[in-house]
């Protein structure tokens, strides 16, 4: 288990720009929570097993479910992420326990000790699991999560499936996700800036500030300016989000996946915020930005490839999403 501990790096670019969101104990509260502290409270709290955190699609129900995997000892606990829609048999006896084991490859002494481990599963995206009738009975249960010596579920879902699962996250805690505040899409622009990353791959094609990074384009923009590479970068921060309060749908972009995808968008499409007004317009861009990075320029002679015809390929790849997407819709997968 202690070799779990080498993985963290896997999660380090995307730690580099992560903004926690906050929480509501009901979704009609007006006080608005710590999600740090709150899961803290109940990890520590031993009367308390299950802890729900319920959102609408793109308010950061996975971010934060990554965020506490970053390091498999966080809080004298082992924490272990879990995919729920990867699990082979969810609600059936035994089914997260035999998961873990496949997953981990653990052996029965391995799970001995597990078992005997402060210990955090986090299950992911249960509203991606399909099902014909609701469970009856709780995972705490089917599991025998009660023979274990200090076991706790973090289980995300969206707000509107909850019902769906029928008992088996009883006796749970909810916790609701909310969308960014002005304060916390400042926080996340200003990450991005300085340390870009996500789809927008090259970025030859984006400011120039923003092409080569802080170390360097910032710190040059200072000393031609005079100013400190702090003032060049909130001068930057600010025309973003200056550029967001101006744009038609500002909600849209209050939901952290969403920024996201702006932000990725943002060095070649700096116009990004003020000419996106829908959701799937923004998909549609950022899909359409991630298929012509990923298609290969040259040919198998080594022969560049003409604009026509890589635009073509992404024409296409885009068609064939569009299929997928509406199969996925039909079928009633998220």
């Amino acid at each position: 288990l202690d070799a779990l501990d080498g993985i963290s790096f896997i999660y380090r670019d995307f730690l580099d720009s992560y903004v926690p969101p906050s929480v509501k104990f009901h979704p009609d509260a007006v006080e608005l929570l710590d999600i740090h502290k709150e899961t803290a409270a109940f990890v520590q709290d031993q009367t308390r097993n299950v802890l729900l955190f319920a959102a609408p699609a793109g308010t950061g129900k996975t971010s934060y479910a990554l965020f506490l995997a970053r390091y498999p000892w966080y809080l004298k606990r082992v924490w272990l992420f879990i995919s729920m829609p990867s699990v082979l048999e969810p609600f059936a006896p035994n089914g997260l326990v035999q998961h873990v084991m496949k997953t981990f490859s653990f052996d029965e002494e391995q799970l001995g000790e597990l078992k005997s481990r402060p210990l955090v599963l986090i299950l992911d995206s249960l509203d991606e699991v399909q099902i014909q009738e609701k469970p009856t009975q709780s995972w705490w249960e089917a599991n025998k999560f009660a023979d274990w010596a200090n076991v706790k579920l973090i289980v995300t879902c969206r707000q509107e499936h909850i019902s769906d699962y029928g008992m088996c996250m009883e006796t749970r805690t909810v916790r609701y996700l909310q969308e960014f505040g002005p304060e916390q899409m400042r926080q996340y622009v200003r990450k991005r800036l300085l340390v870009p990353s996500g789809s927008s791959g090259s970025q030859s094609n984006g400011p120039d500030w923003y092409r080569a990074g802080l170390s360097e384009e910032f710190g040059q923009q200072a000393a031609s300016t005079g100013l400190s590479p702090d003032i060049v970068t909130e001068t930057k921060v600010d025309e973003v989000m200056h550029s967001i309060d101006k744009s038609c749908n500002h909600a849209l972009y209050s939901r952290p996946f969403q920024l996201s995808m702006a932000m990725d968008l943002y060095p070649s499409k700096p116009d990004v915020f003020v000419t996106t007004f829908r959701r799937f317009e923004l998909y549609n861009k950022w899909l359409r930005q991630w298929f012509e990075q990923k298609l290969p320029k040259y040919d198998k002679l080594g022969q560049k490839k003409k604009k026509e015809e890589l635009q073509k390929a992404v024409n296409g790849d885009m068609i064939e999403a569009e299929k997928l997407a509406w199969e996925l819709h039909c079928g009633n997968a998220s």
